[in-house]
This record gives structure tokens, sequence and C-alpha cells, in this order.
């Protein structure tokens, strides 16, 4: 893959993903490149550089085509198979921050998955420290995904097996509480749990009102009246 190559592409991104207002057409901020271990090789020592060039091609390619932008654009190379951030060997993204594809789709930011990235970090750090090699390329293991969706009610998918209803919502409890750190910690929001089982006193969170933001003001005050979103 040539920077000329990878220009190109996120010029098609941004023409793809316009949205025409009132008066203006606007284009995406943010752009993310996905490379493979062996491109991002070749990319190694200029990535930041190579960053800011096609950010400035982004920011003339809107300007020949009219679009509009609300800040600059920036572009980001997506973490490698070990979780590190391109050009920061020793700098470890987990969680909300990692952006990983397996078998074409990107991993879902659920805890399950940043559990696994967070060992496999630790994991990673203890052996430069110890001076030992690396450990393999970071590997998600699918254990499943639960969802609470009511009272008694639950779906769990765990492989090909798929539970619904109380036993879904049982599953989930269980396996809750298994991963909760400390004996004390597991006992304390089982009781939490029970209590709000039986009394059914759960407080439920509304959004009554917003107080005004300023800054939303102020990142909106130049665009006309009739396209400003009023907080």
């Amino acid at each position: 893959m040539q920077p000329v190559e990878l220009a190109r592409k996120l010029a098609k991104e941004m023409d793809a993903h316009k949205t025409a207002g009132v008066a203006r057409v606007y284009v995406p901020n943010e752009y993310t490149v996905y490379l493979s271990a062996k491109d991002r090789t070749r990319l190694e020592g200029y990535e930041r550089s190579l960053e800011q060039e096609l950010a400035g091609y982004l920011l003339e390619h809107a300007r020949r085509r009219g679009y509009d932008l609300l800040t600059r654009p920036t572009v980001a190379f997506e973490t490698d198979e070990r979780l590190r951030l391109p050009g920061y060997p020793r700098v470890y993204a987990v969680g909300d921050l990692a952006a990983l594809r397996v078998d074409g789709a990107e991993l879902p930011m659920l805890a399950p998955v940043a559990m696994q990235e967070g060992r496999y970090a630790a994991r990673s750090i203890l052996a430069e420290v110890k001076g030992s090699g690396p450990p393999p390329p970071f590997r998600y293991r699918d254990r499943g995904v639960m969802a609470v969706i009511g009272r008694n009610a639950a779906v769990a998918a765990v492989g090909r097996l798929r539970f619904t209803g109380a036993l879904g919502w049982l599953i989930w409890l269980v396996v809750h509480l298994y991963y909760l750190i400390g004996f004390r910690n597991r006992v304390v929001v089982l009781l939490n749990w029970g209590w709000n089982y039986v009394r059914k006193d759960r407080p439920i969170r509304m959004i009554t009102h917003v107080d005004p933001d300023p800054l939303a003001d102020d990142l909106t005050a130049w665009l006309p009246a009739g396209e400003r979103i009023e907080s």
C-alpha cells in the first residue's frame, strides 16, 4: 500500500460520507486507516508525518470540492496485532481505545474484549521488563455475548448455544458475579441485586433538563441561524 493509494482511498471515503445541509455540504473530520502488519512495517519511522500529510491532502480535497469541515481533518492508523500504537512500541491501546478487526469485522467495545486486551497488554509489559520475547499476536477468544432486556429476561449467546428469558437472565447473573474481583464485592453486589429484585425500587434515571453547553454554542456560532441546534 503506497501513500498515494491511501490518499485516494481517504478522498473516496470523504466523498462517500458527505452530508448535505440546507446550504452546505459537510464531511467527516476523523479518519482511521486500517493497515496490515506488513504495510505498517513499511511505514515504520514516519507514521506521524504521513498522518499529517494525509490530513493536509484531505483538507485540500475538501476545499476543491467545496465541502465544509468543523475542524481540520485528522488521520490515525489502527493499532497493530500486538495492541501497540504505530510509532510508539511501548504504548498499548486496549478497550475503547483500540480498533481491532477479526475476520473482517471490528471487535465490539464490550467488557470481555477489554478484559482480554488488558491481560495481553500486561503480559507484554511483563515480558519486556523481564527481557524475554514478546507474546504472540493478540487473538480474541469469543466466550459469548450477553445482555439484559428486563426483569427475568435476558439473551445470551455462547458459541452455537442461545439462551433467552429467565434462563438467560440467570446465566448473565452468574457470569457477572464470577468476573467481579474479590469475594466481598460479589457478596455486596449480590445483596444489592437481591434488594432491588425483591423491592422493585431500583431508581430510574431520566434526563429532564440539560444545561446550555458553551462549547457547543461556540462550535456552531458560525453556522447560519437555520442550521444551528439550540441547546
